[in-house]
């Protein structure tokens, strides 16, 4: 009697153990979450490298010759770059949302794989404002 009850006691936590579509489900919103994962980190150097170019703008701003220069506009350019980078992180990061249980299995593994495709796109446009605005840095100070 005692392995009965243990074989339907077994049977019944196998049972009530998550589908293969729910497994799919949280696999794939760890996906969306490991391509956050990669971008997040950068939003602080985002904001360093604006206030780095800030003050060289700033700095050019004073000068109306600069203001015409090509480092100028490269730097206006790269801020904006950069503030659209960080703006589209938390913009993404407020409108995700896990898809619940009322979405069919289709549709929701269809929006992960956008929303990951879009954080992903955000972490591209991160690294190149980063990097231009890393060589404008080293540019300026040499």
């Amino acid at each position: 009697m005692k392995k009965i009850g243990l074989f339907v006691l077994a049977a019944t936590a196998v049972a009530c153990g998550p589908s293969e579509e729910q497994v799919k489900r949280e696999a794939k919103n760890q996906e969306v979450w490991d391509a956050h994962d990669l971008v997040m980190p950068k939003m602080d150097d985002i904001m360093k490298a604006e206030k780095k170019l800030g003050v060289v703008i700033s700095t050019m701003e004073k000068d109306s010759a600069l203001m015409d220069s090509v480092v100028y506009q490269a730097s206006l350019s790269t801020s904006t770059d950069l503030r659209n980078a960080h703006d589209e992180m938390m913009d993404w990061m407020h409108s995700y949302e896990y898809p619940g249980d009322s979405v069919t299995f289709d549709v929701a593994m269809e929006y992960m794989e956008t929303e990951r495709i879009i954080i992903s796109e955000v972490g591209v446009k991160t690294d190149n404002a980063l990097f231009k605005a890393d060589s404008l840095a080293q540019l300026v100070s040499d």
